[in-house]
């Protein structure tokens, strides 16, 4: 029950900071040095490719720094100014999503494109987590939702989304 209650509090954070939590991107220079050393630490192979600056629910500071990976997927780092990571959103492919996920999100959303499919860890000091898959898909209807699955494939949250909330 924890791991539930824990689970709902950080997919909540998720969606504030999805739905604009004052947001706004930053220099990849006026970064800290620190949370640039910790990237680079993480993630040795990859280019950045920019930084925002966020504010959690609770008013604290966080950066997400935005990744490429050698095959042009995205990974989208966020991390304390003091240099902690707390999520990594990795970008996969439709192929990649657990046959359990895949077959609930073809169930509810029959026929639809994939824009996005990523897998969302939770990391707390060296330990990583995966804790649920994002999907980020248009249906027949030309409809654009974003829907969060568990790894047993269940629906925890649903949201229609505009082409201008995309990112």
């Amino acid at each position: 029950m924890r791991r539930l209650t824990s689970w709902f509090g950080m997919a909540s954070v998720l969606a504030f900071l999805i739905t604009g939590a004052e947001a706004g991107d930053v220099e990849v220079g006026d970064v800290p040095q620190v949370v640039m050393e910790t990237i680079k630490a993480r993630f040795p192979e990859v280019k950045v490719a920019g930084a925002a600056k966020e504010k959690t629910p609770d008013g604290k500071e966080i950066y997400e720094i935005s990744l490429e990976d050698e095959v042009q997927n995205t990974i989208d780092v966020t991390v304390t100014p003091e240099g902690a990571i707390t999520l990594i959103e990795k970008q996969i492919g439709r192929k990649d999503l657990p046959a359990v996920v895949g077959k609930t999100v073809e169930a509810k959303y029959p026929k639809s494109r994939y824009r996005l499919v990523e897998e969302v860890i939770e990391v707390s000091g060296k330990e990583e987590k995966l804790t649920f898959y994002e999907v980020l898909l248009v249906t027949s209807k030309k409809e654009l939702w974003s829907v969060q699955l568990d790894l047993e494939g269940k629906i925890v949250l649903e949201e229609e989304k505009t082409d201008e909330e995309e990112d």
